[in-house]
Formats: structure tokens, sequence, C-alpha cells
């Protein structure tokens, strides 16, 4: 198991969410469920996109904000992602990955937060970071080394944990000695430092 750090945005949207803000509020207050459209009250529908500064590669989702707007878009091989996000996992459920190639291809949606976090986020009023669970695939099994992906339960949900915020001895420790394990080996002190802290 191993943990990255992901930034949460909420975005809104023209399409039907469960997920919503009640417009005209000076705080903005989030709400989740389905609603009545009759009772005159606006609402701006919303999505969540929980989104990480990895790799961009051909057939991910993105992000860009740019100019007070943001933009969603699947990566093309000829583009540069030097100001994108990748999105890891959202609630949007337009957003979709192709499996396989060719007439083998089918479309599966992007994994998503859990209904326990999503009425959490909501509870609180937002939540800006977390850290997200991946699974390793080691050397043995791998064909480069070592592979991580996002870790998925049976319902494309992914394994969300709380920025940790404080530390035994014990961990502090343990950390030291990963760092100097991992750096040793030519990993960036910085990169580290903000994967990891």
């Amino acid at each position: 198991m191993e943990l990255k750090r992901a930034k949460v945005v909420m975005l809104p949207t023209d399409r039907k969410s469960t997920l919503y803000t009640l417009l005209g509020n000076q705080l903005p207050t989030i709400y989740i469920g389905d609603y009545d459209y009759s009772d005159g009250v606006l609402r701006m529908n919303q999505h969540l996109y929980i989104i990480t500064d990895e790799e961009i590669k051909e057939g991910d989702w993105c992000i860009l904000f740019k100019d007070h707007k943001n933009y969603l878009f699947k990566a093309l091989p000829i583009d540069e992602y030097n100001n994108c996000k990748k999105i890891v996992a959202t609630t949007d459920t337009k957003l979709y990955i192709t499996i396989g190639e060719y007439y083998n291809a089918y479309n599966k949606e992007l994994p998503k937060p859990s209904q326990a976090f999503i009425e959490k986020y909501c509870k609180v009023g937002g939540i800006d970071e977390v850290n997200v669970e991946y699974e390793c695939t080691h050397a043995d099994r791998a064909p480069n080394g070592i592979d991580c992906g996002i870790k998925i339960n049976s319902h494309n949900e992914i394994t969300i944990h709380p920025i940790k915020d404080s530390w035994t001895r014990k961990e502090v420790i343990e950390l030291i000695n990963k760092h100097r394990k991992e750096t040793y080996n030519g990993y960036s002190s910085k990169k580290w430092i903000k994967e990891n802290l």
C-alpha cells in the first residue's frame, strides 16, 4: 500500500447531479441528494474531482485551470500538459476510460469517491486535500519493475485517507529512514517530502 496526496475540487456542472450548492448564500453550503426543481430555490449542480500531479498520459482525463475558468479534456499524445492536473476519480459519470483496443474496447467510468467520503465532504463544508491509496505490483509481476495504480474496490470507488498532521516519535523515525533510503537511490528530497508529508 502506498498513499499519494491529492487535491479535491468541486466544480459546477450544467448536468444533473446529486451534489449541489444553494445559490445566493453568503457561505456556500454543500448538499447531497435528489431535489425537487419545483420549489423555486436556485441550485448549482456540482461534481467532485480528485486531482494529482501525476504524469499525464494519452487517454487520461485532465483539468486545466486558466483565466478563472476550468477545462476538462482527455489527453492526446501530441499535447503538453504543464499546467494541467490529472483526474484520478470523480463523481462525474460522463468521464470514462477506454479499456482494450479496436473491436475489444469498452468504456468504463473513472473511479469515484465513496458515498461516505461525499457525505463527510458535505457535512464539513469541503475537504481540500486527501491521501489516495495505491496498490503496487512488484518487480516479479510488473514489466517495468514496480507498477503502482490507484486502489479501487468492487464498486469502482477509491480508498481515501485523511491528511495526517501529527506524528509519534516512532512514525517520525520511520519516515526519516524511508526518506534516507529513497533519496539514497536517486529520489528527489523535495519530491519525496511533497508526496509523503
